[in-house]
């Protein structure tokens, strides 16, 4: 079975239009490591020395990419949103002990 990671450009808009194709994966863990690597990208691209993670994540929203796997089973649940909470904190960890 092949996976595959599809990227909507606005999930908040629910517009389908603007959906691509990321990648296609032998395994659910390659998929879920490139799912993974697209908002670790996108948090990258965003951060800024000092900024704390709810100002990260707003910018990351913002930007409205959450890469999702398909076909959907046991082995390929994302919540690409958790994960992007998961990532700030660690990114801008230091901001959050002042």
């Amino acid at each position: 079975m092949k996976y595959r990671v599809y990227i909507d450009a606005n999930p908040r808009r629910m517009d389908t239009t603007q959906r691509s194709q990321y990648g296609e994966y032998d395994s659910a863990g390659e998929a879920l490591a490139a799912a993974r690597e697209v908002v670790d990208a996108r948090l990258q691209e965003e951060h800024r020395p000092g900024m704390r993670a709810e100002d990260l994540l707003e910018r990351y929203a913002r930007r409205g990419e959450a890469p999702y796997i398909m076909p959907l089973d046991e082995h390929t649940v994302f919540d690409a949103n958790e994960y992007a909470r998961e990532r700030a904190a660690r990114l801008c960890w230091r901001e959050s002990l002042r």
